[in-house]
């Protein structure tokens, strides 16, 4: 009762990566083919039909399926409820509804090689046309010494988030080990060339308290007397940490009612007005129409999808 198609779109990532006219056409006719025979049809792609961030879709466009506007009017208007991807390596599921209100669900799954080591389970009830999906934690590497570590701390090490964590710290310490650590993951030359204006960079960021950002985006007299402690008492790298770390595994950490999101999204904010009073051409150039960059940033602060990136239930009908 189940047809699911798979589309190979992966290419060099520098042109077309999906399909074309006849191959759109073909997707149709399956398509047509599965539901007159009265089945549910689940596409799978490699690259996303929807970006995990709006800002993925500013930046590497060119990253996501080719003809993704295309793929997304002929799910809705065929009602194809859900397409499952993966490239990005983002935990996310992500709902795109057009102008008539049809709607699917783009479900994206992190590598198995990334810290989160997330595989989807798919289950569909032909009887209900439910589509439960949820998801299963590597919490084990077999035949890997992790030195102790879970298997979430060994791969967030050798992740980029996980190589930051590890080197902010280190080019205070020293510069010379942070260079070399940091090949392969930053541009070292460009670094080796402002050694002083990164160390002093970093230094800064690191002494900053939440309080900081609360003050710089005007909302300080917005936060309650214990809010006000806590942003006192905690680091602003603390939390951007935290957020770096549940960059790839979906379910980023504050919502709109805890101390760091409230001082966070004061300090976008803020820092949308300095872009548009300045007119900052390169910073505006990656803000959608009609959006902004505190908007874009809520992407990092807190689920603003579908409530879950791990598991969802799906209408098929």
């Amino acid at each position: 009762g189940v047809r699911l198609i798979m589309i190979c779109d992966n290419g060099n990532g520098r042109s077309h990566c999906g399909l074309f006219e006849d191959g759109f056409a073909w997707l149709l006719s399956q398509i047509r083919e599965a539901k007159a025979a009265g089945n549910y049809v689940l596409l799978a792609t490699h690259r996303p039909v929807l970006p995990p961030w709006e800002a993925y879709r500013r930046l590497f466009d060119f990253e996501l399926f080719g003809g993704y506007r295309g793929l997304s009017d002929l799910m809705c208007e065929e009602g194809v409820r859900v397409v499952f991807t993966g490239h990005t390596h983002v935990q996310s599921i992500r709902k795109y509804t057009d102008e008539a209100g049809r709607w699917f669900v783009n479900v994206a799954t992190t590598a198995a090689v990334n810290a989160a080591g997330r595989i989807r389970h798919v289950t569909v009830d032909p009887q209900s046309g439910v589509c439960d999906v949820k998801s299963l934690s590597l919490e084990t590497i077999s035949g890997v010494d992790t030195g102790g570590l879970s298997a979430f701390e060994y791969l967030y090490r050798l992740n980029l988030p996980g190589r930051l964590e590890l080197l902010l710290p280190l080019a205070k310490r020293d510069y010379a080990a942070f260079l070399r650590e940091a090949e392969g993951c930053l541009p070292v030359e460009k670094l080796e060339k402002h050694r002083f204006l990164v160390k002093c960079g970093i230094g800064f960021v690191l002494r900053l308290r939440l309080s900081f950002a609360a003050r710089f985006g005007r909302v300080w007299k917005d936060l309650t007397p214990q809010q006000k402690q806590e942003a006192k008492s905690k680091k602003l790298a603390d939390a951007l940490k935290e957020i770096f770390r549940h960059i790839f595994c979906g379910n980023a950490p504050y919502t709109p009612d805890t101390t760091e999101y409230i001082a966070l999204h004061g300090m976008m904010r803020r820092i949308d007005r300095i872009v548009q009073k300045r007119n900052i051409e390169k910073v505006q150039k990656i803000i959608p129409p009609g959006s902004s960059l505190s908007e874009m940033a809520d992407d990092f602060l807190f689920n603003n999808r579908t409530g879950d990136d791990d598991a969802i239930l799906i209408d098929l009908k």
